[in-house]
């Protein structure tokens, strides 16, 4: 399964890894549990948390 780790994050091909840090904090904020109690917001934190690792490092 193809996951497209850019369209995730709401960035493109040719950001910066400062970008990539601001919209990774932009995401995880946005899906994090305490944001959203009453729904399960797990899946979609580990896929924001694998972009994040995949596309910085």
């Amino acid at each position: 399964m193809f996951v497209d780790y850019y369209a995730l994050l709401e960035i493109t091909i040719n950001t910066d890894q400062t970008k990539i840090k601001q919209a990774f904090r932009k995401q995880a904020f946005k899906w994090h549990p305490d944001v959203h109690p009453n729904k399960d917001t797990t899946e979609r934190m580990k896929a924001i948390n694998e972009a994040y690792l995949i596309l910085l490092f």
